[in-house]
């Protein structure tokens, strides 16, 4: 019995160490044009880093696309919701909704007025009128002489039948004459007790302010030019109409270079 790999019978000696080495040297010409064809193939450097990198920046679009179309979509359906909802607000601000109470709720507290002639700092709670020109009596409180001048204490007393208040200083001017002509300045604005304060007056509650007066003798006669007052004009603070106060004994200088009148805001009554 003969083998597949014999030689045919009547081949010469030999014969069979040729063909191994032909198909041996076949076998390494195949392999040697593989490995080529697998060199040439081979991706070059850095070939998979720069894919990742596409990869990742699609993956990072994509988020993006979705999370844009998602805000969108949020943000229509609360535009929906505040169309659609009743008693929506666009600004989210309450509606108002009456309360008719029930017998568990607390009573109220009953609503306080100050007490007259009120100071307040800080304006006050409440919103309450001005006082009125025509609601107010004005009189000279108190008289103190001193060195050169005279400190008349004037008031002005709510005469209404409802609350006011003033904030401030009052215009003060002496004046002359049956038409009630004006001498000189009218007084300058001094104040050394902190500043306007709002004071509320309750019928019959009175604020208090002061004018000094320097005596018109301090001044030579041709610099003041002297003139004897009948009274006070008094315009109440935040008031256009002005009240007229006779008083004796007042003179006041003409001249526009001196000034002899001085005020300060007002103040509760009580507070002097």
């Amino acid at each position: 019995m003969t083998s597949p790999h014999d030689p045919p019978p009547g081949s010469p000696p030999g014969s069979s160490h040729g063909s191994e080495q032909r198909e041996t040297a076949d076998l390494g010409q195949a392999f040697a044009a593989l490995a080529a064809r697998e060199r040439r193939l081979a991706p070059p450097a850095g070939h998979f880093q720069a894919v990742r990198r596409r990869a990742a920046a699609r993956r990072r679009r994509r988020a993006l696309v979705l999370g844009t179309v998602t805000v969108a979509c949020l943000a229509g359906a609360g535009i929906a919701a505040a169309t659609l909802l009743p008693g929506t607000a666009p600004d989210d601000r309450p509606l108002a909704v009456e309360d008719r109470g029930s017998p568990a709720d607390p009573a109220e507290p009953t609503p306080t007025h100050p007490a007259p002639g009120t100071a307040h700092p800080d304006g006050g709670r409440e919103t309450l009128p001005v006082c009125p020109s025509d609601r107010l009596d004005a009189a000279v409180a108190a008289t103190e002489g001193a060195a050169g001048s005279v400190t008349l204490t004037l008031s002005l007393t709510n005469v209404g039948d409802s609350l006011c208040a003033m904030t401030g200083f009052p215009g003060v001017s002496l004046v002359a004459g049956d038409e009630g002509e004006q001498i000189g300045n009218p007084a300058e604005r001094e104040d050394d007790a902190g500043g306007p304060v709002r004071v509320e007056l309750a019928p019959g509650a009175a604020a208090v302010t002061e004018v000094r007066v320097t005596r018109a003798e301090n001044y030579p006669a041709d610099a003041c030019e002297p003139v004897a007052a009948r009274g006070l004009r008094i315009y109440p603070p935040d008031q256009r109409a002005a009240l007229f106060l006779p008083h004796d004994g007042l003179t006041g200088c003409a001249a526009e270079d001196v000034t002899v009148l001085a005020v300060t805001p007002v103040r509760p009554a009580e507070a002097d």
